[in-house]
């Protein structure tokens, strides 16, 4: 949900997929993008032999694609491949998270959103030239959906330290801090 630009695009995502495709794993597997996709990611979805499985909606309004979030199975973040990706954390995460759905993140293992995945139990992040793991990941998820099983994203209590409530009392307190800091008697 949202854009996935051609430096998003998570081209392990698309072999580990084509694999499933291949060996028959997940028959009913489809992958819905609800907003922008650049051309180039559609190419190498295409490439990958997955354009069957493929439903394309452009962009709808904000409380919309809210909607496609929380009906989603899964949810998919790229972190952009360049330089200092470890610190990116998406405002997309946040929604994902608080959207209650499992996500299958693919960028930096040990950076900031996937120990912002860890930390809520919101999903997981893979490297993005990962495949096998990601295509394990991906069976797993697809046999409890198949058995009936739904798989539920971050744990609610874990997303309390990231409310606005609880982030702006955190920064008034920094604030505090640092203007008792630098503020001198005369």
């Amino acid at each position: 949900v949202g854009t996935l630009s051609a430096s998003q695009n998570p081209e392990g995502l698309w072999r580990a997929l084509a694999a499933l495709e291949r060996s028959g794993a997940c028959p009913a597997l489809r992958l819905h993008f609800v907003g922008k996709v650049d051309p180039v990611v559609l190419g190498r979805v295409e490439a990958a032999g997955l354009r069957e499985r493929l439903d394309l909606t452009p962009y709808v309004p904000h409380r919309e694609a809210i909607g496609y979030m929380q009906a989603a199975d899964l949810l998919l973040l790229s972190i952009n491949r360049a330089p200092g990706a470890e610190g990116i954390v998406t405002g997309k995460l946040f929604e994902y998270l608080a959207s209650g759905r499992p996500v299958l993140g693919l960028g930096p293992p040990e950076g900031d959103a996937a120990a912002l995945l860890r930390a809520t139990g919101g999903g997981v992040m893979f490297a993005h030239d990962d495949p096998d793991a990601i295509r394990a990941y991906v069976a797993a998820q697809y046999a409890d959906w198949e058995a009936g099983r739904r798989r539920e994203g971050a744990r609610p209590e874990a997303l309390l330290p990231y409310t606005r409530p609880a982030l702006t009392e955190r920064l008034a307190a920094v604030l505090v801090h640092v203007t008792a800091r630098t503020v001198r008697p005369t």
